[in-house]
């Protein structure tokens, strides 16, 4: 398959392995994007439809194994049920001490970033343009 920058860049082991790790990273950063187009704040909208499952079954649960704690999805249109036990523990891993109203499409974008800069890096050291120390962007452009 020809990569968009062959005729750029020539193909090479180094280039190729950084391609790779880019095209991982930057889907990330349009799929953070278009969440957060679609679907608003999703985590603080999960943080409130989970506690409300979770009052539900509260209210209506007969013992410990009856799943009656609703799980609806974003757009209300289907629905889980689960035990109340099951979705305190999934609202405790999910937003452990979190405040559940903050910008949470950064988080994204950081792994995005990360995943981009990494790329980089290994490009750079299979280049030897990098040794692990000083700036990156200015070994990689003379």
């Amino acid at each position: 398959m020809q990569d968009v920058f062959d005729d750029v860049i020539p193909p090479t082991p180094d280039w190729a392995e950084f391609w790779a790790a880019h095209s991982r990273s930057l889907p990330l950063a349009f799929l953070s994007i278009d969440l957060r187009e679609a679907v608003g704040e999703w985590r603080g909208d999960l943080a409130r439809r989970i506690g409300e499952g979770i009052s539900v079954g509260m209210e209506t649960e007969v013992d410990s194994e009856d799943e009656a704690a609703p799980l609806y999805s974003f757009d209300g249109r289907s629905v889980i049920f689960f035990t109340t036990n099951y979705l305190q523990r999934l609202e405790a891993g999910l937003f452990p001490g979190i405040d559940r109203s903050e910008d949470s499409s950064w988080y994204l974008l950081g792994l995005a970033t990360t995943g981009i800069h990494s790329a980089l890096e290994s490009y750079a050291k299979a280049r030897g343009a990098f040794d692990g120390r000083g700036s990156l962007p200015t070994k990689l452009i003379p």
